[in-house]
């Protein structure tokens, strides 16, 4: 049975992208399948016809534990066509050194394997990887390296902010003036790396939205939008329509 893998970083990554390909492609979650490796934080989805994704938050952007075990299991039963990860593009290493990271665990873990270590040829688009399992059969495997945001650096955070403008222009406006002020928030102790300051507008933004639920979690958030019909959404996940 042939099925798709997704590797995000973190569970937040997981309910939106599964949100998202629940309403623009009708995957449902569902237990009636084994999962494979089920002692890791994997959720498994079904559509009609009998297919089957799994979406696997690793905890952080370092993939190679996990493609290791992809690699693995893959030489053994080759049940995987198709795997994306997806990435904060938090910095210029997303591009080039966590993709080479992972490009070296597949050529040194498949058998004979026949790919491009070329980053350009993933990132943000799809490309064929072929290598042959234990029973010297050829197995050919999509894969796909998802930057978030697609252009330019920035993270999940970023990606939700340019999304929640498009809801309203109340919105669009509170998220304008969180980002002004955290952009000339001056402190020798808080928000001292960029990554902290994207996540702090978000933040400030949706206290700003619902005062009374400031501790509202940020699963909530994403799981009260219809992301499939964010025009923002679309143009950052339309790759993940292939699964």
């Amino acid at each position: 049975m042939k099925q798709g893998l997704i590797l995000c970083e973190g569970e937040t990554d997981k309910v939106l992208i599964s949100s998202y390909l629940g309403g623009r492609r009708g995957w449902k979650y569902t237990e009636d399948q084994p999962i494979p490796f089920s002692d890791e934080r994997i959720s498994r989805y079904k559509k009609n016809g009998g297919q089957y994704l799994n979406i696997w938050a690793v905890d952080g952007h370092d993939f190679r534990s996990a493609m290791k075990k992809v690699t693995q299991r893959q030489k053994m039963v080759g049940e995987i066509d198709r795997v994306a990860i997806v990435t904060d593009h938090d910095d210029a290493e997303a591009e080039s050194d966590r993709l080479n990271e992972i490009l070296s665990v597949l050529r040194d873990n498949l058998p004979e394997p026949a790919f491009s270590m070329d980053p350009g040829m993933y990132i943000n688009r799809w490309s064929e990887i072929s290598y042959q399992d234990d029973y010297q059969t050829e197995i050919k495997m999509q894969f796909c390296y998802l930057l978030v945001p697609k252009a330019g650096q920035g993270a999940l955070e970023t990606f939700m902010m340019q999304s929640l403008m498009e809801s309203s222009p109340e919105r669009e406006e509170v998220i304008r003036q969180s980002r002004e002020f955290i952009d000339h928030f001056q402190s020798e102790v808080y928000l001292k790396t960029r990554r902290d300051r994207v996540k702090a507008k978000l933040g400030v933004s949706m206290a700003i939205f619902s005062p009374d639920r400031v501790f509202t979690t940020m699963k909530e958030l994403v799981e009260s939008v219809d992301w499939s019909r964010s025009v923002e959404s679309i143009r950052q996940f339309e790759l993940l329509e292939e699964f």
